[in-house]
């Protein structure tokens, strides 16, 4: 959905249809970058219970539809008041064929503004971590958290989150991906980049999936050319 036109908010939306249910969802997210956490009155979540099975059974992609435009028109009041119109400029992406690689380190690269297919101007390294963590939740034999670090050759890593225990949001969280990582317009050391985590929970029928957003600082050695942009 993009960000705010300052850079401090980021919103984007899951949606889908449940496995085993098939009914649908639809979650929003507006988080404040700079104190890490969902701005007031998000997440915002539409959904269809059991009592609306039949319904979706016979038109499954229309229930959807009616949640996202409901889910929307709650949010719209948020979005407008945080200026959330700036679209996000993606730098890295992996869709679902590669979630079974468990990339350990993901090289960010910062493009060349004027010319994308030229050298870069800089880059930066993430490194996402599955670690075991205590879960709050009974039935979660093997709770998993994780620990997201900025590599430096020069300088020790620099613990961008580090779960202590797996919130209950999570569910019973087994796994993590890097998904994407987007920046408002142009990288700067003015705003920070945004990483996309996909979460891996247990359901019903295997592994479902939701998404987390974390802010991802971005410093002046990120860059070979003296100025973040021209």
């Amino acid at each position: 959905m993009g960000f705010s036109e300052d850079g401090r908010y980021f919103a984007f939306k899951t949606y889908g249809l449940q496995r085993g249910s098939g009914l649908p969802y639809v979650n929003v997210y507006v988080v404040d970058l700079v104190r890490d956490a969902w701005v007031e009155g998000t997440p915002i979540r539409a959904r269809l219970g059991e009592a609306a099975m039949a319904e979706v059974e016979a038109a499954p992609f229309a229930a959807l539809e009616d949640k996202r435009a409901e889910a929307m028109q709650a949010a719209a009041p948020i979005l407008h008041e945080l200026r959330i119109r700036r679209p996000a400029t993606v730098l890295f992406a992996a869709g679902i064929g590669q979630a079974h690689l468990d990339r350990d380190v993901t090289e960010i690269v910062i493009p060349n503004p004027d010319d994308p297919t030229r050298d870069p101007w800089g880059q930066m390294t993430l490194a996402l971590t599955s670690i075991s963590r205590p879960s709050t939740l009974e039935y979660c034999d093997d709770p998993r958290g994780f620990r997201l670090e900025q590599l430096s050759a020069d300088a020790a890593p620099l613990v961008l989150h580090e779960d202590q225990r797996v919130p209950a949001s999570r569910g019973c969280a087994q796994a993590y991906r890097l998904d994407a990582v987007v920046a408002a317009g142009y990288p700067s050391t003015e705003t920070p980049l945004v990483a996309l985590i996909s979460v891996w929970q247990q359901g019903f029928e295997g592994l479902a999936r939701d998404v987390i957003a974390l802010p991802v600082p971005v410093a002046q050695s990120h860059f070979v050319r003296p100025m973040a942009a021209p």
